[in-house]
């Protein structure tokens, strides 16, 4: 039968980097010298992530087709607080007269304005967290999204190692990358996030693993947003990985 044991890595006690992209070395321990397979077991961490962020924090439009954007504060907003950070935004840009209106009906916004703008899709940032899924057209003084507000922020987190994932994940665009971990966002912000495992283990490493024993002295962890494809940022707070270690 294969042994095994549990390994606790904080990012408080990394070695370098931030709390969602860093590494640390970890004790010579015998059984860390010769690793068969290692299993996600337990992480913990908060959910801090805004939903209006560095992705989509602009809101780029045409008048007369010279391309304009506007920028709203990045944190964690309600529709209604999106609606109202835009139109002042909008405003003190000179697009005068701008509101956004969700509708109750179809939860979806309309946008108005004195000014008449052509809205944009492809080159602007919010178009998607707002509904807009198509330009405008020539420049007009009302548009209806066609779509609906996507505010969820974060959805999935991707754990990703290169010390203990191997190239292991094929995503849906064709490219491997070394991701340990799928980890969905289930809570509000603020949130204490765990996520357990629901791996079903075979306590044999010769069934879990063919590989031979490898070091992993030296573990490095990244957090990434699923969606973006891009770290995110934990700020202060860390993120605490239980992992079991097969040897």
């Amino acid at each position: 039968m294969s042994k095994h044991k549990l390994l606790h890595i904080s990012s408080k006690d990394k070695t370098e980097g931030t709390n969602s992209n860093f590494s640390l070395n970890l004790s010579n321990h015998y059984w860390l010298q010769a690793v068969k397979s290692i299993v996600v077991k337990h992480i913990t961490l908060e959910n801090v992530f805004y939903n209006i962020n560095s992705t989509n924090d602009s809101f780029t439009y045409n008048i007369a087709s010279t391309p304009s954007t506007v920028s709203i504060t990045q944190g964690n907003y309600t529709i209604t607080e999106l609606g109202t950070a835009l139109d002042a935004a909008m405003v003190a840009a000179g697009v005068v007269g701008f509101t956004t209106t969700l509708n109750s009906i179809t939860e979806k916004l309309t946008f108005a304005s004195t000014t008449a703008i052509e809205y944009l899709y492809d080159t602007n940032e919010m178009a998607d967290t707002l509904g807009i899924t198509v330009d405008g057209g020539a420049d007009v003084s009302s548009y209806s999204s066609a779509g609906f507000p996507k505010l969820e922020g974060v959805r999935n987190l991707l754990i990703a190692s290169s010390a203990l994932g191997e190239n292991n994940y094929l995503a849906s665009d064709q490219k491997i990358s070394d991701i340990i971990a799928v980890m969905p966002i289930t809570g509000s912000f603020g949130d204490v996030i765990n996520y357990i495992s629901t791996h079903n283990e075979i306590d044999n490493y010769e069934t879990t693993s063919k590989k031979s024993g490898k070091n992993v002295s030296q573990v490095d962890i990244r957090v990434i947003d699923a969606d973006t494809n891009t770290v995110v940022d934990l700020a202060n707070h860390t993120i605490d990985l239980v992992l079991k270690v097969y040897y």
